[in-house]
């Protein structure tokens, strides 16, 4: 991969910060944030574990579902998606893909990170509007390629009230959605809700065996397939792609 930075994950920045404007916070932790909203859980190797108590592992800085945390707004994006994009990278995700090629994505944390030049920030707190704006400059764009808005991460859905808001106020104003997903989330809390506001869904399925797929991402994939199979029974459009990883699914056999 081409990153040549380290990330400080000790390094929080001031909770306050935003891209565009300073946003009022709440005093609730993303912990108890995500025990509300992860009342699923899977089973692990006998062990019944929820998705909220791993997230819980991995941050504990406040958080607000009417704004959101993100790390990136990408424009001109031909690769996530129908036609030319503008991509709005969330923070936060459940999995440690080894391989992540967004490690900045994986806490929800405000961090700092380290590269050869100059430390960068990565994190900021933003508002629906604030987004739109943005996403609303390249309409011309969407309007001739066929193209739109994506929300990625991380893992997007995470933020499941902001991603859904976000995605109705796309549509409102005409523009395609579409989100790039693990589905590593409850169906019916923090799935099916936005599905009627998603022209596309793009779904990573990295391998069929849970055993593998946990010993490389940190979570078994039950879940993820049968997310899979109940997206496509829903009649959405769901895209089915399966990164090829050197030492994890790279054999003719996978």
């Amino acid at each position: 991969w081409s990153h040549k930075h380290t990330l400080q994950n000790g390094s929080c920045l001031s909770k306050g910060q935003s891209a565009f404007s300073t946003n009022t916070r709440t005093g609730h932790t993303i912990g108890d944030f995500f025990n509300q909203i992860f009342s699923a859980c899977y089973i692990s190797a006998g062990k019944c574990k929820t998705a909220a108590r791993v997230f819980n592992q991995r941050s504990s800085h406040n958080v607000n579902s009417n704004i959101c945390r993100f790390f990136d707004i990408q424009k001109f994006s031909t690769h996530d998606g129908p036609g030319i994009r503008t991509v709005v990278f969330l923070k936060g995700c459940i999995l440690r893909c080894r391989w992540c090629c967004n490690p900045e994505s994986q806490s929800y944390r405000i961090q700092e990170l380290k590269t050869e030049k100059k430390n960068k920030v990565v994190g900021y707190d933003t508002t629906v509007g604030e987004v739109m704006q943005k996403v609303m400059q390249d309409m011309p764009y969407y309007r001739r390629s066929g193209g739109g808005m994506t929300l990625s991460g991380g893992e997007a859905l995470c933020q499941t009230e902001f991603a859904n808001a976000l995605l109705k106020e796309a549509k409102a104003q005409g523009i395609n959605t579409a989100v790039e997903t693990t589905a590593c989330l409850p169906f019916e809390s923090m799935i099916a809700p936005h599905l009627p506001y998603l022209d596309t869904v793009l779904m990573d399925i990295k391998h069929t065996d849970s055993e593998k797929h946990e010993r490389f991402t940190t979570m078994r994939n039950e879940l993820i397939l049968d997310n899979a199979r109940r997206i496509a029974e829903s009649g959405s459009h769901l895209i089915i792609r399966v990164p090829t990883i050197p030492t994890f699914n790279d054999t003719p056999e996978e």
